[in-house]
C-alpha cells in the first residue's frame, strides 16, 4: 500500500519533534482530530519508517559532559570494518561519511578536553585511519530543531 504524507502527518511529526512524549489525546485536541486518528497516523508513519524511534534529549552539562565536538578522519578502511572499530569507543555519539578533505566525521561527547583527546588518540590508532582535525562546540546558537515542515 502506498501512503502519501499529508498536512496532518506533517503537523503530527512537527509536534512530536518538539515533544515526543505528548499524549495522542493532546495532539488530537490541538489538531482537532480524534485520539484514534492520531494513533493510526503515528502507526502509519512508523510502518512507513518515517518515524524510526523516540529518543530523549539529554543536557550534556547536566551529565558533566563539558567537551562536545567532532573529529574529522581520513580512512580507506571498508565502512563496516571502521564501524566495528568505532562502535566500541565510549563517548562516540555518531559517525557520518562526508565530502571534503576528510571522509568521516565522528561526533564525540567527553567529560573534559583530556578525555576528548584520549578518544581522538584511540581513533588515531585504528589501522588505516588518520585524524585530520578536531573541533569543540563552544556555544549552541540554535539547537537542533528537527526537520522543518
Amino acid at each position: 500500500m502506498n501512503w502519501k504524507i499529508d498536512a496532518l502527518d506533517r503537523a503530527i511529526m512537527k509536534m512530536l519533534q518538539k515533544n515526543a512524549t505528548l499524549p495522542y489525546k493532546q495532539i488530537g485536541r490541538e489538531l482537532n482530530k480524534s485520539e484514534a486518528t492520531i494513533c493510526n497516523r503515528v502507526n502509519k508513519l512508523v510502518k512507513m519508517n518515517v518515524i524510526t524511534g523516540i529518543v530523549a534529549q539529554l543536557d550534556p552539562a547536566q551529565l558533566n559532559l563539558q567537551s562536545i565536538g567532532c573529529i574529522h578522519l581520513k580512512s580507506n578502511s571498508p565502512k563496516e570494518k571502521l564501524k566495528a572499530e568505532l562502535i566500541t569507543i565510549r563517548g562516540l555519539r555518531s559517525c557520518t561519511s562526508i565530502t571534503g578533505s576528510s571522509n568521516i566525521r565522528v561526533n564525540i561527547a567527553a567529560e573534559n578536553a583530556k578525555a576528548f583527546a584520549k578518544i581522538a588518540d584511540t581513533i588515531a590508532r585504528i589501522p588505516n585511519v588518520e585524524v585530520v582535525d578536531t573541533s569543540f562546540d563552544l556555544d549552541e546558537i540554535i539547537p537542533d530543531r528537527g526537520f522543518d515542515f
